[in-house]
């Protein structure tokens, strides 16, 4: 959510802007036009005051355009707001650092070195998924043609000249954030039972968010999986997809979300469209293109 974009969506003909408004906009532009003289910390406070003088900004007239994801300008900024608070928590001193999966890790030292050991060897296999999706779109990799197709099929549906060009796109995206620069890892034990959360948006810096989920995963989700760090793999790039793709939950004409192997499938075979913008099914690849490529079988 640029400068620019948010004075554009927000503008309402005969619904001139608030004092608070206005003081969001200046705190926006100065954060995005000079760094680090703004801080994030000037934003959300912005924010907070403009969205304090109603229960809810997210139902007012300013909210209203929402884009194709059904989400307004409001969720947007609060989304990017997020994420860029993410990036400025690692960024502090102090914070756990894996050099060689170039993880950042902020956990209040409340994980053990197991915990950490299992959050960095997840980061590391993610990126290796990654690369093994880009992989296998070249020519001469690790995947035959007749394998290629059937991989494809599988989670993007048929062959399309303009569809298989977003999704290289995609991959070529996820590995330029999330492999060649650092990930950056919060322990959120406000999630619950979450598996965790990335917030939604075209960010420019990998953020995941982590529940009480990740560590305690029900049999009713790994069961989807051949192993529990296939679980969180896949996971794990679902939200990065989202994060860093605007990927959404796409739902079949039930109503049920595709979330797990067998609708996403089913998703690549009756909506190929919406299928390369489902989250589930941009992570499906990776992980069965790293599966194939190690000789580890397939998602089930």
């Amino acid at each position: 959510m640029n400068f620019q974009t948010w004075k554009t969506l927000t503008k309402k003909r005969g619904y001139p802007r608030s004092t608070a408004l206005k003081n969001l906009d200046t705190a926006l532009k100065n954060y995005q036009k000079n760094p680090p003289t703004a801080t994030i910390q000037q934003l959300r406070a912005a924010f907070d005051a403009w969205q304090n003088i109603k229960q809810s900004q997210t139902n007012t007239t300013r909210n209203r355009r929402l884009d194709q994801q059904g989400l307004g300008p409001v969720q947007r900024l609060w989304r990017y707001i997020r994420n860029e608070e993410g990036s400025h928590a690692a960024s502090q001193p102090g914070v756990t650092h894996d050099v060689q999966t170039n993880t950042y890790l902020t956990d209040d030292n409340d994980y053990t070195k197991v915990h950490r050991k299992v959050v960095f060897d997840t980061i590391g296999t993610v990126k290796s998924a990654i690369e093994a999706a880009r992989e296998s779109f070249q020519s001469g990799g690790f995947l035959k043609k007749n394998e290629h197709d059937d991989l494809y099929k599988m989670w993007f549906g048929a062959r399309d000249t303009a569809r298989e060009k977003t999704v290289k796109d995609n991959y070529d995206r996820l590995e330029l954030i999330v492999c060649k620069q650092a990930v950056n890892v919060h322990d959120d034990y406000a999630a619950n039972d979450e598996f965790g959360h990335a917030y939604r948006g075209n960010n420019n810096q990998a953020n995941i968010w982590l529940g009480e989920g990740f560590w305690d995963l029900s049999d009713d989700f790994t069961k989807r999986f051949t192993t529990v760090m296939d679980a969180r793999v896949g996971t794990v790039i679902h939200e990065f997809a989202h994060s860093i793709l605007d990927a959404a939950d796409e739902r079949l004409a039930d109503g049920n979300v595709c979330n797990d192997p067998v609708r996403d499938r089913q998703l690549a075979t009756l909506y190929p469209d919406r299928a390369i913008n489902n989250a589930d099914n941009i992570a499906n690849y990776a992980l069965d293109a790293l599966l194939i490529k190690t000789k580890k079988g397939r998602i089930p």
